[in-house]
């Protein structure tokens, strides 16, 4: 060979890379774990460590790694098929069980790549000639350039099993018989073998990455001290009972954990009422129980929307920043980047270390976590060996879809089997989705004598539920929805008589805006002061110290406390009725936020000094939002969300009880209601709720929350499990996980909300910043690039497909840029600082341009 040390890549000799990555996966791997059959999986996973990128070995390549200008390999430069012939053969040498072969061959072959069917990929190898076409070419290069470097790979990632010579170099296809089927034997558990294809894969995929930015995969873990969990403050009456049932609540689920959780993990439940420190309960047992095993807490929540609130919560609680080591917040609009040494020049270590999950604490949704287990890509994948001996705390698990309860049954089983994991479910109104699935799973309850919390909502009630009589009750046929009109005059007509504070929660974006418009025309001869108007002035006019605050992770409640100002400024000027505010997904990520916490600010402000405030909301508010109003409307919606509304409502004891009304609103855009829209596309969960309301309610159709929070969500479950035919063994994503159909896995998605992110620039400050991003692209400054990126997504506003036609006004935007030959492929862009399509006060955002 003309080159004299084979390169992995510029600068970087191919054996030091491959002795990189090995070192790391056997880190990575704990030296116990064994595959179903029995093999030692460290052993395994250093071998094909070892060998991945033996392909490399070629002249084309070595070639092709030292050219300067960057350009895409050709075909003869392709590394992984080489690579995984080899493996192959080293496995068997040593005496690793076909499953493994497979698995490390297969790996090692998409090591770049994301996993595809399984069974169709390996059988092409067994039935065609034309992935062994090349092989032949590459690997008598190999011989007649490399022998000697191929020998040594060889001797060390066999330890003398295997040697060059006994590679059939000219007759690849040798052993092509192991893949006539496509998975290993007719005897072997098809369910076994993805897991164990897809842990190898995601191994070496991390272990390649981490070596390739220099982030090490054996540092120590940093963790986070449950000791600085604490409820601060001095409280009185109900309210100090309830924070000696929240620490008492602390105390026993951890307790309860140690006891109960052995080395190799379990899944567990854990079961308070909303408002009786549920997450800071589950956190402090998580964390001290990821002490004890070695390993880290995942904190999983349903949507990104409601992460925010939780994050504000963790950063004041720990004092950390999602930018520091130990806590990491991972989610597709996250700033997911962790600085390692402050002197050091970005090199892409940061976000290689938030995206493998090599903090402590993780804070990330169930999208990242049950779809990178289910079926992800290559990028996904990174994160899976950070399972290992992990706590995952699965927050509101009632919010995942029914046609995944089957599946994630399964992966409950994977991480507790081949992960050592411990799962927390972690609600008020736990799903029995766990119990009902064929997969044998059990669980136990770390809430030693739960009901006593439950009962507590009994001794000294919080809210009561009202139905009203649109809502249908078992059998009986309802009233007539309201318009929102008439929705909106009852609200303001309550409101201002009685001087509360009233949430209504809406199904849709539309219904939530019509709701918010009736309230305002309602309300139009008396002086209204809106919120929304005061956070759209301040982020336009003070938007480039907004970006900057962005950038260095900054404290919103700073932010709206200046924005509180304004608003009692407003207050004394002026003699306002009302205090207006709608709050949407629709909004841009740091709009949203910067409105939740200045409606807080004004909610902790003395009532009987200020209007009233009415906050129209969509779900968002439901879950993880800490805000407590005097009055709740629902529009009906499935029991747990029912249940979940409630938890905005007197929430902690701060009023007279509370009332929670419980409606359904129609609305002008469609013939169908919101309810339907929303809750009728994953199957039929309104019906349970109206049978279990039926059951519980009293003549004069009153709850009181304790009927609620246990008869109703017991008569809910009942009858949705009673109505779901679906079996385990014929569940269309189980079938596609037994048969190792990753393609068919990474296209199903727990969100089926199919609305489309685009970039919307508000003012000259945004539009500079979005200069920046340009500009790394231009310049391929990957790492530059990506960090403004993720400050620019939280400036995206969500819109549905067919509204997205006609806004994007990127070219135009390159143009005045000074960019017109970039393009913008990754997103669209809106150009609202003139066209004020995008409405922020009302809450539609893009939705009614």
């Amino acid at each position: 060979m003309s080159f004299d040390t084979p390169l992995a890549r510029p600068n970087q000799p191919l054996a030091v890379h491959l002795n990189g990555v090995a070192a790391n996966a056997r880190v990575l791997t704990p030296a116990d774990t064994t595959t179903p059959r029995g093999d030692s999986l460290q052993q395994l996973l250093t071998t094909v460590a070892h060998l991945h990128d033996f392909g490399k070995l070629t002249p084309a390549f070595q070639s092709y790694i030292r050219e300067q200008p960057p350009r895409p390999p050709r075909q003869s430069e392709y590394h992984a098929a080489p690579g995984a012939l080899v493996t192959l053969h080293a496995l068997k040498a040593q005496g690793f069980s076909m499953p493994a072969v497979l698995g490390g061959f297969y790996a090692v072959l998409k090591h770049h790549q994301t996993l595809g069917n399984l069974e169709e990929d390996l059988s092409k190898w067994g039935t065609q000639t034309g992935p062994y076409v090349h092989l032949v070419q590459k690997l008598q290069r190999i011989d007649e350039e490399a022998a000697a470097d191929a020998t040594e790979l060889l001797e060390t990632a066999t330890d003398g099993a295997l040697e060059w010579d006994e590679i059939p170099i000219d007759n690849p296809e040798r052993y092509r018989q192991v893949f006539r089927h496509g998975r290993p034997s007719r005897d072997d558990s098809d369910a076994d073998f993805y897991p164990l294809v897809q842990r190898i894969w995601a191994t070496l995929s991390c272990a390649d990455k981490l070596d390739a930015t220099g982030v090490s995969a054996g540092s120590a873990v940093p963790r986070l001290d449950p000791e600085q969990i604490s409820f601060e403050g001095e409280a009185t009456g109900i309210e100090r009972e309830l924070n000696t049932l929240r620490s008492r609540a602390q105390s026993d689920v951890a307790e309860r954990l140690a006891d109960l959780a052995a080395d190799d993990g379990g899944i567990f439940t854990l079961t308070l009422p909303t408002g009786f420190g549920k997450t800071f309960a589950g956190l402090n047992a998580g964390l001290r129980h990821a002490h004890r095993t070695d390993g880290r807490v995942i904190y999983a929540l349903p949507y990104t929307t409601i992460l925010d609130q939780v994050d504000d919560e963790i950063r004041a609680q720990f004092d950390v920043t999602p930018s520091g080591d130990a806590y990491t917040l991972h989610h597709h609009l996250a700033e997911t980047r962790t600085t390692i040494d402050d002197e050091s020049v970005s090199d892409g270590t940061e976000t290689m270390y938030a995206e493998t999950w090599r903090s402590g604490l993780v804070l990330t949704t169930f999208v990242q976590l049950f779809e990178s287990l289910a079926g992800g890509s290559n990028t996904q994948s990174l994160k899976l060996p950070a399972l290992q001996d992990a706590t995952i705390i699965v927050d509101e698990p009632q919010a995942l879809p029914r046609e995944w309860w089957q599946l994630v049954t399964k992966l409950f089983d994977i991480l507790v089997e081949d992960y050592d994991a411990t799962v927390i479910l972690m609600t008020a109104t736990q799903p029995r989705f766990v119990d009902h699935s064929s997969v044998p799973l059990s669980t136990a309850e770390l809430v030693p004598e739960s009901m006593t919390y439950f009962e507590f909502l009994g001794e000294n009630p919080r809210v009561s539920f009202h139905i009203d009589e649109s809502v249908p009750l078992g059998g009986s046929a309802p009233a007539a929805a309201l318009t929102p009109s008439a929705a909106g005059r009852r609200v303001v007509s309550q409101t201002l008589r009685e001087g509360t504070d009233t949430l209504a929660i809406a199904n849709t974006v539309r219904s939530a805006t019509e709701l918010t418009a009736a309230i305002r025309a309602t309300a139009s001869d008396r002086s209204i002061v809106d919120l929304g108007e005061i956070v759209e002035r301040f982020v336009t006019t003070h938007s480039a110290e907004l970006i900057r605050h962005l950038e260095t992770n900054g404290s919103i409640e700073e932010l709206a406390g200046r924005l509180y100002d304004q608003v009692h400024a407003r207050l004394e000027e002026t003699t306002p009725e009302l205090i207006t505010a709608t709050l949407t997904a629709a909004l841009r990520p740091v709009d949203r936020r910067l409105l939740i916490e200045l409606i807080r600010q004004v909610l902790q402000s003395s009532g009987a000094t200020r209007p009233p405030l009415v906050v129209t909301s969509t779900q968002l508010v439901e879950a993880g939002v800490d805000l407590s109003f005097d009055r709740v409307y629902r529009d009906f919606a499935p029991l747990p969300a029912l249940v979940q509304a409630a938890g905005r409502c007197n929430r902690s004891f701060e009023g007279e009880r509370g009332s929670v009304v419980l409606w359904r609103v129609d609305s002008d855009a469609t013939d169908r209601l919101p309810s339907q829209l929303v809750y009728a596309r994953r199957g039929d969960r309104l019906t349970p709720t109206s049978v279990a309301l039926g059951r519980i309610r009293d003549e004069g159709r009153t709850i009181p929350e304790l009927t609620m929070l246990t008869d109703g969500v017991e008569h809910y479950y009942d009858r949705l499990h009673a109505s779901d035919h679906r079996d385990h063994a014929h569940d269309r994503l189980v079938e596609a996980y037994a048969r190792a159909q990753g393609d068919t896995l990474r296209e199903a998605s727990l969100i089926t909300d199919d609305s489309e992110d685009v970039l919307v620039i508000r003012s000259a400050a945004e539009l500079e910043f979005l200069e920046e991003y340009v500009t790394a692209k231009a310049d391929r400054a990957t790492q530059t690039g990506r960090i403004s990126f993720t400050t620019l997504q939280q400036l995206f506003a969500t819109v549905p497909p067919d509204r997205a036609r006609g806004l994007d006004d990127s070219a135009a935007m390159l143009q005045e840029l000074g960019f017109p030959s970039v393009t913008l492929d990754e997103f669209a862009v809106v150009d609202d600082r003139k066209s004020s399509w995008y409405a922020l006060a009302s809450g539609a955002g893009l939705r009614e341009q």
